[in-house]
């Protein structure tokens, strides 16, 4: 099992990532926390297997910000320059 831990945001301008495991179709992960009460770590198992092997993760930034997130802030009345916000991955952590 493999688990990656990232911060999400309240910050609707917090990009995501695109995540593959061994070539396989990638997944987004968004670090906009929608409808959130705050930033804090988020861990979510990417890969859930026992077997012992070898993978390959390939993580790629997107840097586009959430869409749902921009969307909620304008309707929320906030400015379209809020702080700029970074996707951030804290650790792998495997079992």
């Amino acid at each position: 099992m493999l688990t990656m831990v990232t911060r999400r945001s309240v910050n609707p301008k917090t990009g995501s990532v695109e995540v593959s495991i061994d070539n396989g179709d990638p997944f987004l992960l968004d670090g906009y926390f929608h409808n959130g009460w705050g930033t804090h770590n988020d861990y979510r198992v990417i890969i859930d297997s026992a077997e012992k092997k070898r993978h390959t993760v390939t993580v790629k930034f997107t840097g586009k910000p959430s869409k749902e997130g921009l969307e909620k802030a304008e309707a929320d009345g906030l400015p379209h320059t809020i702080v700029g916000s970074r996707f951030i991955i804290s650790e792998f952590l495997p079992s």
